[in-house]
């Protein structure tokens, strides 16, 4: 890795564990999974990129599904925890000069929980998708990262969960990790690849 690189981590299943929601909204209010599931994945990416917010989503989907969700129920319900072992990766690369930035798509809600944790310290800085309004894995959303950062996608490292947004970043020439276990465990990958 250059002394130059940027290094963007995603925050879900990669520096946040326990981020799942939507299994707890539907097992604490009782709604039909299956509707509620496709619902929330048809207006997905809108929330993603801030031109829905939460509570136009909950109010739409009280309506539609006769159902009384509490505005504000995707920040109340949402619970994430740290992987440590990420943390301590994060914090060694910081303290050897690296420039370390948060590459997420969230939304308001649990952006600000999110803050509240603490996280955003662990980074230079933090882009979200509802703020830069743009959404993995849009090409769109490295772009405005890039711009912002003054780095070129050969000068980035980029790490993320997610398959689809990793060939996005990939297909812009951005050295890029698919952060699962598969034939290593994910944490060991995440060192070769930084090395």
């Amino acid at each position: 890795m250059r002394d130059d690189s940027l290094v963007m981590f995603d925050l879900g299943n990669v520096v946040l564990n326990d981020i799942d929601v939507l299994d707890k909204i539907v097992a604490a209010y009782n709604i039909e999974s299956r509707s509620f599931y496709e619902e929330y994945r048809a207006h997905e990416n809108d929330l993603m990129t801030g031109d829905l917010d939460t509570r136009q989503y909950v109010s739409y989907f009280n309506k539609k599904f006769s159902c009384s969700l509490p505005n504000e129920v995707f920040g109340s319900l949402f619970t994430p925890k740290i992987d440590e072992q990420v943390k301590q990766v994060i914090l060694q690369l910081r303290a050897k000069g690296q420039t370390v930035i948060c590459a997420s798509n969230t939304f308001a809600d649990h952006w600000d929980v999110i803050e509240k944790l603490g996280v955003f310290d662990l980074f230079d800085r933090s882009y979200a998708s509802h703020i830069i309004k743009a959404a993995k894995p849009d090409p769109l959303f490295f772009s405005k990262i890039l711009e912002s950062e003054g780095k070129s996608p050969g000068q980035c490292l980029f790490i993320d969960d997610l398959k689809e947004n990793v060939v996005s970043a990939q297909e812009m020439g951005i050295e890029s990790l698919w952060y699962v276990d598969d034939d290593l465990p994910k944490h060991r990958k995440l060192k070769t690849f930084l090395s």
